[in-house]
């Protein structure tokens, strides 16, 4: 993106991110390494994740970790102990679409659906909590990435749908019992709509190309075009940095308008 401001918002904060090897994770790390944040770049793709480590430099560690295994978590949170002692912020970013209604999803499909879009955001805060308690800011922030389609059903994306759903609910009670901690812990989510990431490569087949593809997403937004990832990476900066110390509990709805049409 152009006009990028670089303003160290989060100067000596860290950062867990999961997902981020490619597509939103990985401009979430991106704009966070750019504002002064040591980071845990996470998820299962350890090529992708060492070489966006490589690339922003010494202040970014890779970690391979499966978002669904609480042993995996659990590792995770003494790692983070290890090296830095504390933990300011987690982006729940790990998921994936599971396509089918509820005549043609089968059951081991809902099951791993909801393991990698829901389950991994309870087993990633519950596990990282111990980390997140230890918080040098004045107070942590949980930041859970969901979906427009958590907001609005879609027959053919039952397990997506219904997993962002949750997500977004669960995030409202951990916010509540973060408010009740000392420091407190924040806890928000984000909704994106269609974002050009490399799972959006999965809709090309449907409209023959990538250029009839984003034209067709971008009739639905009333600002004609899909998001890009550092667009999402901006608000998750806000939620991220004091600015927003006041911010907790809400879901914010980031598609271009779509919900407007």
């Amino acid at each position: 993106m152009t006009g990028l401001v670089v303003g160290g918002r989060l100067d000596d904060r860290v950062a867990l991110i999961t997902g981020a090897s490619s597509g939103i994770g990985a401009a979430i790390a991106r704009r966070f390494a750019a504002e002064g944040g040591r980071l845990i770049v996470a998820g299962r793709d350890a090529d992708g994740l060492d070489r966006l480590a490589e690339e922003l430099g010494p202040s970014v560690r890779p970690l391979v970790l499966d978002v669904t295994l609480a042993e995996d978590w659990s590792a995770a949170c003494a790692f983070v102990l290890a090296i830095e002692a504390r933990l300011d912020i987690l982006v729940n970013c790990a998921g994936a679409g599971v396509e089918g209604n509820i005549e043609t999803l089968d059951a081991e499909s809902w099951r791993s659906g909801m393991a990698l879009n829901c389950d991994s955001v309870f087993l990633g805060t519950q596990a990282m909590l111990p980390a997140l308690r230890r918080t040098a800011a004045p107070s942590a922030s949980v930041i859970n990435i969901a979906s427009v389609g958590g907001l609005r059903p879609q027959a053919g994306w039952l397990a997506y749908c219904t997993a962002k759903a949750a997500v977004i609910q669960m995030t409202r009670c951990i916010a509540l019992h973060g408010a009740t901690l000392s420091p407190p812990l924040r806890a928000n989510s984000l909704c994106p709509g269609v974002t050009e990431t490399p799972l959006f490569d999965a809709y090309v087949d449907q409209f023959g190309s990538r250029e009839a593809t984003l034209a067709a997403f971008a009739k639905a937004t009333a600002l004609k075009r899909v998001a890009q990832p550092e667009e999402i990476a901006g608000l998750a900066l806000y939620l991220a940095s004091d600015e927003a110390g006041f911010v907790t509990g809400t879901e914010y709805l980031i598609d271009g308008g779509s919900a407007l049409l």
